[in-house]
């Protein structure tokens, strides 16, 4: 009966702990990070962190011609794009901003071979940081 009780008490606290991890890596998303813009590739635009995040990357170019470090490729919400109007402003020369983003890029259409691929999606531009990294909603 106790070890039963033992159990039933530890996958308890291994639920909560998930839970509070699945918690933990959303509110991540939600921060404004600092970037500058560096190029694009047919799946998005590269942008370079300017400070330590979980989602940058390092890779070389197709060609093997540029190294890319602290870096991640971003595909851009289009209804954000749309409501935004100047969003290419941000993506121009080194222009450097802050964004908030969502997991996941917008698929590769078909046929078309792009590596690293976007691994998120940006639905916040500012060139002004977050006050209190408070979340901007599109």
């Amino acid at each position: 009966m106790k070890s039963t009780l033992k159990q039933l008490l530890f996958f308890f606290i291994l639920i909560l702990l998930n839970v509070r991890c699945e918690d933990l890596e959303n509110s991540l998303n939600d921060q404004c990070i600092k970037g500058k813009y560096i190029g694009e590739n047919c799946a998005g635009v590269i942008i370079q962190l300017l400070e330590e995040h979980r989602i940058a990357q390092d890779w070389v170019s197709i060609d093997g011609k540029r190294t890319y470090t602290n870096a991640v490729v971003a595909s851009i919400d289009t209804t954000f794009a749309r409501q935004t109007g100047n969003i290419g402003n941000y993506f121009s020369g080194d222009s450097i901003f802050y964004f908030q983003y969502i997991n996941g890029g917008y698929p590769l259409y078909q046929y078309i071979f792009c590596e690293p691929s976007a691994s998120i999606t940006i639905t916040y531009l500012s060139e002004k940081p977050c006050l209190n990294n408070e979340i901007i909603q599109p």
